[in-house]
């Protein structure tokens, strides 16, 4: 007899695009059950709480940290991280947004699924919430020498994330804009204010908010309904609570706001690198699936494709770089459209909203054309509909979805209904006359909104400096000596607990024989020579993709390439100009992308394989308009519009600017990888810090940049005519059978199959003059982020497996600790790049410099002759094995076979590769390690502020961003 489930069902919703049912469940104490009901075996879980701050100490955040740091089931001093060893998870994260916390994991192992559902629910619903973890992880006063400092992971984490632009806008946005709600306040923390949390307040903020009246659970795919629920119910019955008040919703203001914002510049930096200037309007409810998917139409309508009216005229303005950070928002409880610009002058500034004010008014007169109604409407359902997953398992993005819907108190199942949602959108967007008017209400004439400036700020970095020493100074000052007797005797006991080692026995674990045996992948059917078919779920939506072999590319052409590629289907093609080429792409299809996907011989580093990729996708009732546009588009590229092309290389130069604070240490190990053999030696070039200096040369330094860029589209376009004078490969990727149709149209286009040209062979950027000297990124960070390289061996070579074993051990078992949790950065981790044979070392948001380096050098030369455990080893195995196996959408996971078959990286060789890894021993490990992984060969680098890479010790040579 089946146990009836403490859970009961109140609802159910078909969704058809999604293949799958959406059921709504509710328990006595108030805990609601959202489940997608499909058989997908790729399994999501996330449970989220509404944890609406009201301070900017970080409370959220902290709490999140400190929850998954041991529960009562669970004592362990880390069991997410040890869980990350001992899992084939396909993601494992937790999250704080501005008003819920969200704790989410997907794996494809049905065991796996139940041992980390255990730790998860145990994390949330019953964790330790130790005062020692919230020293480690939130924020703790530690001597320093005879000194004492401010230490923590989130207090640097957040020191790191508020040190550019973007952030210091929207935080002022959220204060100035929002103020009578929790958007007013920080809820990762405001450096200076997590300080001021004490370990009590978290302790009662959890007991208030993580609870089942409060909470929501969300998962996706084949799972078994009854145990899940049962296991669900066992911790509501014990933790009923009470529900928090729903995140508010601002009322209107009525009055325009203005907002000049600092931000953190030095000397020698260009102020438009870090200017952002804007007006960002608030109107909606988020909560509302209509008015969300009327701001989307909205943002399609003004600012979707080159020539949509308010995007043309910020580009065209040649105001700034980019104005990619414009649109709307829906991930307040309010909605939030902006319209900015990034890298302008300073002086300039005012100038955007003189536009503004003139241009909008322009767009309401014109209104919009039926044609152009029924192209953003087609825009919208192409991106509604399509099946994702390639960067978050699709599973796990329609839970996340689903409980940001429940945490705004909106109605789950509607939400998520998108058909009927759209309909109604299609009949409301019918009625020409409502758009002058919604223009005029919402754009115009609406007070609920912000102007706003950065002002660069020489001072910020020093000030913030002053604040943090005088916080500091007051800290230490309200304490007795014995008090502080007492902090240095508590950060010692932390020390040694960090040292100390853990009683594992609590946790889950699987064994290296629940691994599969071999990954899957797509396979393709083909439909004749150069021709492949792979038939996948898709939502009705199919992709042509190209591929032409670069074997004939030089060095020399390395600097124009990713531009010649890029830029197809951006500018014009044939007799249209980019903005007729703009509207006839949205009216159609998905548009046009291009990149060049490169990849190092697995056999010989020397040698690079690349091919130029373009890629088009559509509806695939509408394929007979769309796809001949992929043919025109490449056939009749124009690169005579040079102020487009000017447009998107400063975009492009934006986008690395943005980077820098967000990923630094990406950033910085390429540019520790400069003069290696093969890809790994022009990576730095190609996509990091070098490409930005060259773009700025380029686009900024030129005392005749008008010529400089002419000569530099005429090197773009040759380099376009020689590939495709080339006949490429072809793949189609679509969810129904119909083949013989789609072959048809593909061969009346390109009728002739593949030639064979080569792959590129040994290609490089030229090798330094000089030796590699270790290179230092300044710009105003109150963190570093660290890089070390290694050049070792390609990914067939006899060490390969036993190098990337080697570097997911030493990650586990002593950056993380060394780095992480004494050292207070945000991350650190060792990995083999096996496309590049290149191991490097990173830190991230990390408070030190010189001792981080000294403990990588020390952790390679540790790893000669580590002892290494049993459990361990097999640790560090799952984890790797986890990480291969984790795959894509169903369309990612078709485009990757099809390209990895074109470079000869083909499935078969790869699950050798994996059994290979399988088989690594101890003895492996350190025959590999004192082979490869000698300190005194790693290159370093490093992104840092100039006191700090003048104070290490370390001989930079320093260079300003």
């Amino acid at each position: 007899m089946l146990q009836k489930s403490p859970f009961v069902e109140d609802g159910e919703q078909q969704l058809p695009a999604l293949q799958t049912t959406l059921r709504r469940f509710r328990h006595a104490s108030g805990a609601t059950h959202l489940h997608f009901d499909n058989v997908d075996a790729h399994r999501a879980f996330c449970v989220g709480f509404r944890t609406s701050p009201s301070d900017s100490t970080g409370l959220p955040h902290i709490l999140e940290h400190i929850a998954l740091c041991g529960s009562q089931r669970y004592p362990v001093r880390d069991p997410f991280f040890m869980m990350l060893r001992r899992s084939l998870q396909t993601f494992m994260n937790a999250m704080t947004y501005p008003d819920r916390t969200c704790y989410p994991f997907a794996t494809q192992n049905r065991q796996d699924f139940f041992n980390l559902l255990g730790i998860y629910l145990d994390a949330t619903f019953e964790p330790q919430l130790s005062a020692m973890d919230f020293a480690q992880e939130g924020w703790r006063l530690a001597p320093k020498g005879e000194d004492w400092c401010i230490k923590g992971v989130v207090y640097n984490e957040m020191k790191g994330a508020m040190a550019d632009s973007d952030s210091q806008v929207w935080d002022a946005l959220g204060r100035q804009l929002l103020p009578d709600t929790c958007y007013r306040h920080n809820s990762g923390g405001s450096p200076l204010a997590i300080p001021t949390l004490a370990h009590g307040d978290l302790v009662a903020f959890h007991r208030r908010t993580y609870c089942a009246a409060n909470a929501c659970f969300a998962t996706w795919g084949d799972i078994p309904l009854a145990e899940v629920q049962a296991s669900f119910a066992d911790y509501c019955e014990r933790h009923p609570g009470s529900a928090v008040e729903l995140p508010e919703l601002q009322a209107p203001l009525d009055a325009p706001q203005r907002l000049d914002i600092p931000v953190p510049f030095q000397a020698g930096q260009d102020e438009r690198d870090v200017t952002l200037t804007g007006r960002t309007w608030v109107w909606g409810d988020s909560a509302d699936i209509d008015q969300v998917l009327l701001g989307e139409l909205t943002d399609q309508l003004l600012l979707g494709h080159a020539a949509a009216p308010l995007r043309l005229a910020l580009e065209h303005s040649a105001l700034g770089r980019s104005a990619s950070g414009s649109g709307y928002q829906a991930y307040l409880r309010n909605g939030i459209f902006t319209a900015e610009l990034s890298g302008m002058e300073a002086a300039q500034q005012e100038a955007l909203f003189s536009l503004l004010d003139s241009e909008l008014p322009k767009i309401r007169d014109r209104g919009f054309s039926r044609e152009e109604l029924d192209n953003a409407l087609h825009q919208l359902e192409l991106r509604r509909r399509r099946i994702g997953g390639d960067g978050m398992p699709f599973g796990l993005i329609q839970c996340l979805r689903a409980i940001g819907v429940w945490c705004c108190g909106g109605d789950v199942l509607p939400a998520l209904d998108q058909e009927q949602a759209l309909q109604r959108l299609h009949h409301l967007a019918a009625d020409f006359n409502f758009w002058p008017g919604f223009i005029q209400a919402q754009l115009i004439d609406n007070p609920h909104r912000a102007d706003f400036t950065c002002q660069p700020d020489a001072g910020w970095e020093a000030r913030f400096d002053q604040q943090e020493a005088a916080l500091t100074k007051n800290l230490v000052s309200g304490l007795s000596a014995t008090e502080l007797a007492q902090r240095r005797d508590d950060d010692e006991e932390l020390n040694r607990r960090q040292m100390a080692p853990m009683n594992l026995e609590s946790l889950p674990d699987l064994d290296l024989r629940d691994i599969p045996a071999e990954r899957p992948f797509a396979s393709g059917l083909a439909l004749d020579a150069g021709l492949t078919s792979y038939r996948c779920a898709t939502g009705g939506i199919t992709s042509c993709h190209l591929a032409y072999p670069l074997g004939f590319i030089s060095s020399a052409d390395l600097p124009f390439l990713q531009t010649a590629v890029g830029v197809v289907g951006k500018l014009g093609f044939g007799d249209a100009d980019y903005q007729a080429a703009a509207r006839l792409l949205d009216a159609c299809c998905g548009g046009i992308s291009a990149q060049v996907e490169l990849a190092s011989d697995r056999q010989d580093l020397n040698r690079v394989q690349a091919f130029a990729v373009f890629t088009i996708h559509g509806l695939d009732s509408r394929i007979e308009e769309w796809l001949p546009l992929l043919q025109q588009a490449l056939q009749g590229q124009r690169f005579d519009e040079t102020l487009r092309l000017r447009e998107l290389l400063l975009a492009s130069l934006s986008h690395l600017n943005d980077s820098i604070i967000q990923a630094g240490h990406s950033l910085a190990a390429a540019a520790a990888q400069q003069g290696f053999p093969g890809l790994s030696g022009f990576m730095h070039q190609w996509s990091g810090l070098g490409r930005r200096n060259s773009l700025r040369q380029l686009l900024v330094d030129q005392a005749q940049p008008e010529a400089a860029l002419q000569t530099y589209a005429s090197a773009c376009q040759e380099i376009l005519t020689r590939i495709r004078s080339h006949a490429p490969h072809l793949a189609l990727i679509h969810d129904h059978d119909d083949r013989q149709r789609l072959q048809q149209l593909v061969r009346g286009l390109w009728p002739q199959p593949s030639n064979g040209v080569p792959a590129i062979s040994e290609l490089r950027f030229p090798s330094p003059q000089a030796p590699y000297q270790a290179q230092a990124f300044v710009l105003p960070t109150p963190v570093n982020f660290n890089a070390m390289a290694l050049s070792t061996v390609p990914a067939e070579h006899a060490d390969a497996p036993a190098l990337a074993v080697a570097c997911r051990y030493l990650t586990h078992e002593r950056l993380h600790r060394q780095i992480r949790e004494q050292g207070g950065a945000y991350g650190a981790s060792a990995s083999l790049q096996s496309a590049t044979g290149t191991v490097t070392l990173t830190s991230y948001r990390d408070p030190r410099l010189a001792d981080t380096f000294a403990e990588l050098s020390d952790g390679l030369l540790w790893l000669h002759q580590a002892q290494l455990e049993a459990q361990a080893l097999k640790e560090a195995k799952l984890s790797l094995i986890a990480s291969i196996d984790n795959p894509l959408s169903p369309s990612g996971e078709a485009r990757r076979s099809w390209l990895m078959g074109l470079i000869g990286h083909r499935p078969e060789r790869l699950n050798v590769f994996r059994q290979r890894l399988l088989a690594v021993t101890v003895a492996d490990i350190h025959r590999a390690a004192q082979a490869h992984l000698q300190p005194q060969q790693a290159q370093r680098a490093t992104v840092t502020n100039l006191e700090r890479a003048e104070q290490s010790g370390m001989n930079w040579q320093v260079i300003t961003l």
